[in-house]
């Protein structure tokens, strides 16, 4: 109730329905869930118009707009409205219109159910059904114009650069043939001498030419029936980052297994093993200002993990067996050898 004395009446109602709008934070669910029928563009202007009151593209409780919007019932054609009322739900609103955006969608279906969704769950949902598959990279012909540029060239000629190690010459040229087909992109294609990389070839790397480091490629027959190339995918762990993380890849791994997505995760595994083949370690990532730093030895249980996911399935052994052997490699040439082994302690 409100009470008043010598209050004008239009001043008096339009507090009352601004009280109205900003009652509750939470509306409770009716008996049969609603449907809502929304115009994408239109409603995520008035929404951020309303509600993102510190401009920064989000509705949080720092906001201090009304926390309600009136939409359209898809029931109804859109023609009756609802009051979609608190920080969460119209958050979620506005997460769901700027994802239908992105898709250049008019409109949208949106359950009340996906908006009052448990958060818990709601996180879980989109990681496993979304995210998974946004956040997944290759490296090959397709994208190495993007991919193969360094935010940290600032030589006088940037160019997407990729560096193949020595023992991998069919990969070599493979590039090789992506930079003579596709002149325009400026491909530097460039081949690791043999050996072991010492600090000072890493470091003319660095400041002369930084690039990317080549992972594995795998055969796959393409829409026309024939077998080309394309690299193993692998996930990373934000969406501005192109390259294979090795302490990051570790949980990564944890949460594709928890669900169900052991593709991707024996993809990763490939590419530790491809890594340490050719370059001797599991670098911090695949750029050429990561190839003397190494990451924790957490291959051996990531293989583990995952063949615990597909010892039913066919090559699962000779899985787990190159993941061994690789980390046997790894074990004796980096963590039981010199700089990294103080033999006097």
């Amino acid at each position: 109730m409100i009470v008043a004395d010598n209050v004008p009446s239009d001043a008096l109602g339009a507090l009352q329905a601004k009280l109205s709008l900003r009652r509750g934070s939470l509306d409770v669910l009716s008996i049969k869930p609603r449907t809502f029928l929304i115009p994408v563009q239109p409603t995520l202007r008035a929404l951020l118009q309303r509600e993102d009151t510190d401009n920064n593209l989000q509705i949080t409780i720092e906001d201090k707009g009304p926390k309600v919007l009136s939409v359209g019932t898809a029931s109804s054609g859109g023609n009756k409205k609802f009051h979609l009322r608190g920080t969460y739900v119209l958050s979620n609103l506005l997460q769901e219109l700027s994802l239908a955006s992105e898709l250049d969608k008019s409109h949208v279906i949106i359950p009340e159910t996906r908006l009052n969704e448990n958060p818990v769950s709601r996180l879980s949902r989109i990681i496993k059904y979304s995210y998974w598959d946004r956040l997944t990279r290759r490296i090959d012909a397709n994208n190495i114009e993007i991919v193969g540029r360094d935010p940290k060239d600032w030589t006088d000629d940037p160019r997407p650069r990729i560096y193949v190690p020595w023992g991998a010459l069919e990969q070599y040229e493979y590039y090789q043939e992506v930079a003579r087909n596709r002149p325009e992109i400026r491909l530097d294609v460039r081949r690791l001498p043999e050996g072991p990389i010492n600090p000072e070839y890493a470091r003319d790397m660095d400041i002369a030419a930084p690039g990317l480091l080549a992972l594995g490629l795998e055969e796959y027959v393409d829409e026309f029936g024939k077998i080309s190339k394309r690299g193993l995918p692998f996930v990373v762990p934000g969406g501005r980052f192109n390259e294979l993380y090795g302490w990051d890849s570790y949980f990564i791994l944890l949460g594709l297994l928890s669900n169900g997505r052991t593709d991707l995760a024996k993809s990763i595994v490939s590419n530790f093993c491809y890594s340490i083949k050719h370059y001797g370690k599991i670098h911090n990532a695949n750029r050429s200002y990561y190839i003397t730093r190494s990451q924790p030895p957490f291959l051996t249980d990531m293989a583990i993990q995952v063949y615990d996911h597909i010892r039913d399935e066919s090559g699962a052994l000779d899985f787990l067996r190159q993941a061994v052997l690789a980390s046997i490699k790894e074990y004796y040439g980096i963590w039981v050898a010199l700089p990294r082994l103080d033999h006097v302690t």
